[in-house]
Parts: structure tokens; sequence; C-alpha cells
């Protein structure tokens, strides 16, 4: 099951536990990608917190951070 690029309730990722459902997680990026290292950064933070926050779940097989990614080509 493949979740949204927003915070999902603790109740989703205990129920698909529960249900045996294999889940796709992501963080909450949606847009163009700047390239910047300040930039970068951040989306490691936000990665390294979703997991953080929950890594004890058996269902989430997958951690994703680039979701929709739109580049501009200058």
């Amino acid at each position: 099951m493949r979740l949204a690029h927003y915070p999902q309730a603790h109740f989703m990722f205990e129920e698909a536990d529960r249900q045996g459902y294999i889940v796709w997680e992501e963080i909450p990026f949606v847009g163009g990608y700047i390239n910047s290292e300040a930039f970068d950064d951040n989306l490691k933070l936000q990665l390294k917190e979703l997991i953080l926050q929950n890594y004890n779940h058996p269902s989430i097989c997958f951690w994703d951070c680039l979701m929709k990614l739109v580049v501009a080509m200058i």
C-alpha cells in the first residue's frame, strides 16, 4: 500500500501491521527539487525523522523521498 506524501495517523500503520499489508511510506515532499546542499540536508532530515518515528512497524518495507519529483532543467 503506497501512502500519501504527508504524515499518517499511527492507526494506519498499526492496522497495516495487523492486516499484513506491505507499506510504502513517503516524506512530505512534492514538487520541484532545488539543487542545493540545504535542500538535500532538509530532505535527509525529513527521511531520518520519518524512519525514527515509524521504524518499529513491520508493515513498512519502503521509505521514499522522491514522490512526483519534478526537476527544472536550466
